[in-house]
């Protein structure tokens, strides 16, 4: 107890006196945060400062020393204005601190004040046997109105298969966590999730490496009342062999996760036509002879899949008001030599389908494929504006899918900015022909969800 009260004095004298006299002008600034926290599991950590000295004794910058007041935290790099450094694992229940101190050869000193947790023993420890979850991409963060920068994954480890997005498996018992990640899915089939260690981000940030601090980071639990309890505090680790998570939840009880297995993201049970079968539900070839379109909207969202190639979903409707009809969604992907949102035409070309083994992206499109959580847009769909049992009058009701999977897909516009005519000459997941020509006009500008 004496060596921890001993240790905030010095922390707090190095802190208010690291511009004191001593090496006369010249002056050591930290540049970083005075202190530092990491959780028991350890890790790295950063320490900036400058050092401000008259031209003729620049030379004394060298002669800066950097020493740890405790063993478990080492100094792994010293260059002029950065110290890197690693905390060890603590094994033992109480926190701990130590003291990083930057001393110059005239005796100015300055420090950072290391604080790391003590290991506690989970309330509860659950080992899960399935891994479900779906690729969602980049999108609009409505908090910066720009693009994330972070590639969204969404997962559920279990005891049981995942049966929806928004409801559990019966009787099971689920952790659900948004991650976003560094790294896209692209085009790749089946999806895994990236391996890296995610940490818990309770502002909504978005960014690489964390875990959404939302409602849609939770857990079902316990699973006969379904009781659905969110996280004030997380970590997620995906390696080769697994997944590892620790979980606090809003209860105060603290859970320990580990999923030993293959990181493909397993499929929802619910509604679910096809992830590797086919899905379309065509009994024969169809041609389409649209006149009087609307293209209800146009987004540019940068390089959604991480191929180096921009994407535009482009979203089409036969009949805008009442809204049904025959129903398009298509991504095309473009260079990104063209600008982007500023070239409202950047979609005009001929496209072909995109795949795994595709040398450039450019001027492909995302072949179509259903998937319940609607997180797969390149999907040709039927739309009709049409009661079915259950449903409300009037209410538009999805009816035939139709993934288009190869061939062409030609976008002209004839001289405006409005204007289009997109030729189809395609087939879908069956093999039946999908040809014809859509014309049509945009009902809202091309948007920019991308950020400037």
């Amino acid at each position: 107890m004496k060596r921890f009260f001993g240790i905030l004095s010095l922390c707090a004298a190095l802190l208010v006196g690291c511009e004191a006299a001593g090496d006369g002008d010249k002056v050591l600034k930290l540049t970083s945060e005075p202190m530092a926290k990491f959780t028991y599991e350890g890790g790295t950590g950063t320490i900036t400062y400058t050092f401000e000295a008259p031209e003729v004794e620049t030379r004394t910058k060298a002669a800066i020393t950097v020493y740890s007041s405790e063993d478990w935290v080492v100094i792994t790099k010293q260059t002029n204005g950065l110290v890197e450094y690693s905390v060890g694992e603590n094994s033992g229940e109480e926190a701990r601190q130590a003291l990083i101190s930057i001393v110059t050869a005239g005796g100015q000193e300055s420090g950072v004040l290391i604080r790391q947790d003590g290991y506690a023993a989970p309330d509860a420890f659950f080992s899960a046997k399935f891994l479900t979850g779906s690729y969602y991409g980049k999108f609009l963060d409505p908090n910066t109105g720009y693009m994330t920068k972070g590639y969204n994954y969404f997962i559920i480890l279990s005891d049981k298969p995942g049966y929806m997005i928004n409801s559990p498996a019966t009787g099971a018992t689920e952790y659900r966590f948004d991650l976003y990640a560094e790294s896209a899915a692209a085009f790749s089939n089946p999806k895994r999730l990236p391996i890296g260690k995610y940490t818990f981000d309770g502002l909504g940030n978005a960014a690489p490496m964390t875990i959404d601090g939302g409602s849609a980071s939770s857990g079902f639990i316990p699973a006969d009342t379904y009781a659905l309890v969110t996280f004030t505090n997380a970590t997620l680790e995906v390696t080769e062999e697994g997944i590892f998570a620790d979980v606090w939840f809003a209860t105060g009880e603290y859970h320990r996760i580990e999923y030993y297995g293959d990181l493909e993201l397993g499929r929802f049970e619910y509604n679910y036509p096809s992830y590797y079968e086919s899905a379309s539900q065509l009994t024969k070839d169809e041609s389409i002879n649209i006149e009087n379109g609307t293209i209800s909207n146009a987004f540019f969202r940068g390089d959604y899949y991480g191929v180096g190639s921009d994407v535009w979903f482009v979203y089409m409707i036969e009949k805008a008001s009442p809204f049904s009809g025959r129903y398009i969604q298509l991504d095309l992907m473009v260079p990104q030599s063209l600008g982007g949102y500023a070239n409202k035409k950047g979609f005009v070309g001929t496209y072909t389908a995109a795949g795994p083994d595709s040398e450039s992206y450019d001027y492909t499109f995302g072949p179509g494929r259903y998937r319940d959580d609607a997180t797969q847009l390149h999907t040709w769909t039927w739309l009709h504006n049409a009661p079915v049992e259950g449903a409300e009058e009037g209410t538009v009701q999805t009816r035939d899918f139709t993934p288009l999977v190869g061939g062409t897909i030609k976008v002209e516009n004839p001289g405006d900015d409005t204007n289009y005519i997109i030729t189809l000459d395609c087939v879908d997941d069956k093999g039946n022909k999908v040809t014809g020509t859509f014309k049509g006009m945009f009902y809202n500008q091309p948007e920019d969800q991308y950020g400037k």
